[in-house]
């Protein structure tokens, strides 16, 4: 394995295989200058220090890339989130550079002084933090007025297989819901899901739930990287078809996994929806636990990291649906 020169090869080695050379996967990794599964790779394994790694993903001038690892990294220092954001301010693309200095001041509520000095520099003025906050919530509120709000349901679904009763509910998380229904509402963008609520709890209803969204697809193509053996769940595991297909999708606005109350009641009452619609249509109520309402990173590790699932209370969630 370790002489392949297939990064995601590589990177599924040092996922699934224990008692591998780390370093040596590493290496190969850095030769090979992928930097989708070397971030992945960096993400579960810390052999090299950050500054090293994020020297590695400013070379790719992927703002994506260099947004994700500000996003995905926890306890980076003060000096690194300034390299990040330096280089995401030297590719110039304004969308990340304003969603990461949100997530750093807004979400994360820092106040470095170097932060909010490479935040002035960039608006060539002198904001206090307070300033900064309240520029930075203005540009977010300007954002979210670019998109309208859909009046029908998009055409990314599928018809649902006549043989499946869907089981399970898929939760995301995305840091802009009307950017996000744009994007299912693009025919070319293959994805969709079957519901979004913004921070305010505001719902919208993309794909009827008698139809599959397409959020969250499994294959049993071993070289695909949605390969349902990929999952941590036991009932994805078992089953060839597409987790779309017996699967209804949530996704929720939300920068760290924490919801806003009003948040939280959508989802509540979007869940009991779902429920009497799947005890209506198929004459089986949906079971309320942990096996059958996952978080997506459960569908695919590969993919999905563990950040921000691990900060949602599903056990508060489950408690109240069964109460």
């Amino acid at each position: 394995m370790l002489e392949s020169k297939n990064p995601r090869n590589l990177y599924i080695a040092s996922h699934y295989i224990k008692d591998l050379d780390i370093e040596k996967i590493e290496n190969e990794l850095l030769n090979l200058q992928d930097e989708k599964y070397l971030h992945n790779f960096f993400r579960e394994n810390k052999v090299l220090n950050n500054m090293e790694y994020l020297k590695r993903i400013i070379d790719f001038k992927d703002p994506r890339a260099l947004y994700n690892v500000a996003y995905e990294k926890e306890n980076l220092n003060t000096q690194e989130w300034v390299v990040i954001t330096e280089a995401l301010i030297d590719i110039k693309n304004d969308y990340y550079i304003n969603k990461l200095f949100y997530f750093y001041f807004i979400i994360l509520k820092k106040e470095d002084a170097q932060m909010i000095q490479v935040v002035n520099n960039y608006l060539n003025k002198e904001l206090s933090k307070k300033e900064i906050e309240e520029y930075l919530i203005k540009v977010r509120k300007r954002e979210n007025e670019k998109y309208s709000k859909p009046e029908n349901f998009t055409n990314n679904s599928s018809e649902r297989s006549e043989n499946i009763v869907p089981d399970m509910v898929v939760l995301h998380f995305t840091s802009n819901a009307r950017r996000a229904i744009k994007t299912f509402y693009d025919p070319e963008s293959f994805s969709s899901c079957h519901f979004v609520i913004d921070e305010k709890g505001n719902t919208w209803n993309i794909v009827p739930l008698e139809k599959s969204a397409w959020a969250h697809g499994t294959s049993i193509n071993e070289d695909s990287n949605n390969f349902y053996k990929f999952t941590k769940s036991k009932i994805v595991m078992s089953r060839l078809e597409n987790a779309n297909d017996y699967t209804y999708s949530i996704i929720l606005e939300s920068f760290d996994g924490k919801v806003t109350e009003g948040q939280y009641q959508s989802l509540i009452d979007i869940l009991k929806e779902i429920n009497n619609f799947s005890k209506k249509k198929y004459n089986k109520a949906l079971i309320i636990d942990r096996e059958h309402i996952v978080g997506y990173n459960e569908i695919n590790s590969i993919i999905i990291g563990e950040y921000p699932y691990k900060y949602f209370d599903f056990k508060k969630m489950l408690r109240d649906l069964n109460s």
